[in-house]
């Protein structure tokens, strides 16, 4: 599983492109999503913020603290598409859970959960009350 934490580079708004900068395995990568009208497509850029190539499939990749995935809806564009947190806990539930059952990963929430593919690591909002 791949998994990118971009930050924000600068907006070209001319182009309607917005260019961030990643790590992978240690090495920095130069990524541009390009604001079209029904879609955003990402590409690896270079050195000089010109589109490279469009991204693989499934790729996961984590932008102002909300989750997205890659893809392809044809042979050259991989579009992001932002996935839901669908669990929530209150501030209270995360606190009252051990250390070894929760955890935080680039600023997001995450337990552990039995969910139908065995115990996975599942994203979480942290929302204020009681639940």
């Amino acid at each position: 599983m791949i998994v990118l934490n971009l930050k924000f580079d600068y907006e070209n708004t001319g182009f309607s492109r917005t260019h961030y900068v990643g790590e992978y395995k240690e090495k920095k990568y130069n990524f541009v999503v390009i604001h079209e009208q029904y879609f955003d497509e990402i590409c690896t850029a270079t050195a000089d913020g010109e589109p490279a190539n469009p991204l693989k499939e499934n790729i996961t990749i984590i932008l102002n603290k909300k989750i997205y995935t890659t893809k392809k809806i044809n042979d050259t564009t991989s579009i992001l598409k932002e996935l839901e947190i669908k669990d929530t806990i209150t501030m209270q539930q995360w606190k009252k859970l051990h250390k070894d059952y929760k955890t935080i990963i680039n600023g997001l929430h995450y337990i552990l959960k039995n969910t139908e593919n065995g115990t996975c690591l599942v994203p979480v909002k942290i929302i204020k009350g009681e639940k």
